[in-house]
């Protein structure tokens, strides 16, 4: 499957964002890669392009099983807010 990033690219930018260094073998590095890879191929689709710009809307939509983007990007955002 081809990803956005690359473990190398992602592992920066995460340790640039949260000082928090992890293993190309880490777990989690997988998890963030897989969660950042997800939100990219939905935020292709033209109702999330729309659903970005308004977080009220994308978590209703994800409310109501029109999209999954809410609970990615809230997965993203916890993660972070995790290390802080």
């Amino acid at each position: 499957m081809h990803k956005e990033f690359g473990i190398p690219v992602l592992n920066a930018l995460w340790r640039i964002t949260t000082s928090e260094k992890l293993g190309y073998g880490d777990q989690k590095l997988q998890y963030i890669l897989d969660l950042v890879d997800d939100f990219f191929k939905n935020a292709r689709k033209p109702l999330n392009m729309v659903l970005i710009s308004y977080p009220v809307l994308m978590k209703r939509a994800s409310q109501v099983g029109l999209s999954k983007a809410w609970n990615t990007v809230t997965s993203l955002m916890q993660l972070s807010s995790d290390i802080r």
